[in-house]
Order: structure tokens, then sequence, then C-alpha cells
């Protein structure tokens, strides 16, 4: 692994890999070997570690009773500020309701995309948020969206949220 500068920027650390793709002609099996830049970004992780996942049953009944909520349909996010553990900045618990999926394996699926839709895009939250918060992140339809569209719905709602938050004194 090597290290470059890009536009006088800070310092990216690189790989360069050689790949082997197999390919069949009529009579033989041939390799190709491809040369591949890869840029890794330690910096910029989008996980979902253990530490983040909303379990309190304290937490979550204080989310409900003390929480607000923004709607980008059909999706919902209540969130509320509380004081959480050193180092940590936000909590996310997510929830499909029986009541639109009766079969585990759709409302599995559909936690699963938004679980991934939040990792994809919490940088958004964490950028302009100052104090810490809990959020539980509702898919609330019977509609069977794509992963895309519910991805597109993740991005505007955590930025009604940021909005919500410019303009809360």
């Amino acid at each position: 692994m090597q290290s470059i500068s890009i536009c006088g920027q800070k310092s990216i650390p690189i790989a360069i890999c050689i790949v082997q793709t197999p390919f069949k002609s009529e009579t033989q099996l041939h390799f190709h070997f491809d040369l591949q830049l890869r840029i890794f970004t330690p910096e910029m992780k989008n996980t979902y570690p253990k530490h983040e996942k909303l379990k309190s049953k304290t937490s979550i009944d204080f989310l409900f009773s003390e929480g607000k909520s923004v709607s980008k349909y059909p999706l919902r996010l209540v969130y509320a500020p509380m004081s959480l553990e050193k180092g940590e900045r936000i909590k996310m618990g997510v929830s499909v309701s029986k009541k639109y999926f009766k079969k585990a394996v759709d409302r599995n699926y559909f936690k699963r995309v938004l679980r991934e839709t939040y990792r994809l895009n919490k940088h958004l939250l964490l950028d302009k948020m100052g104090e810490p918060y809990v959020f539980m992140f509702f898919y609330q339809t019977k509609d069977r969206l794509s992963y895309q569209e519910i991805n597109e719905k993740t991005i505007q709602l955590f930025e009604k949220f940021i909005q919500s938050l410019e303009h809360t004194p």
C-alpha cells in the first residue's frame, strides 16, 4: 500500500491490485490480467456498530414520550436529544410494522434495507448534529419500494431532519 497526494490535499492510501479475470474461447480457458487502482479512505467508515443500535427500553420509552418526528413518505424518523455515553453521538433503531407485512421474512428484508440506507447516509446526520440524538426509523406502508427509492427517500428524510434542527431554537 502506498500513499499519494491529490491536488495538494492530504495523502490518501492507495493499493494497486492485479486482478485475474478468466474468460473462455471456443477451445481454451484464458486469463486476462488487469491493473486496478483502489483508493482506501479509513476516515470515512460506513458502519453500523453495536454501540449505535438503539436497544434500551428506557431510551425507547423516552423517545416515544418526548420525541419529535419528521416524515417523507413512506419513511418516518422519530428523534429526541438525549445524553449518551462518552463518545457516542447517535443511537438508531429500525422498525417495520406487522400491520403492513405479516410475514417476518418481509419485515426483516425491509429492516435490512433501512439499516443499510442509514449506514450509507449517516454522515449526513453526523456532520450537522451538535448534540447526541436517539432515533427510530420506520417504514410505514404496504407498498414494496425498491432499494433505490428507499435510499432516495432516506436522504430526503435526513435532509428534512437537518432543516428541522436548523429551525428549532
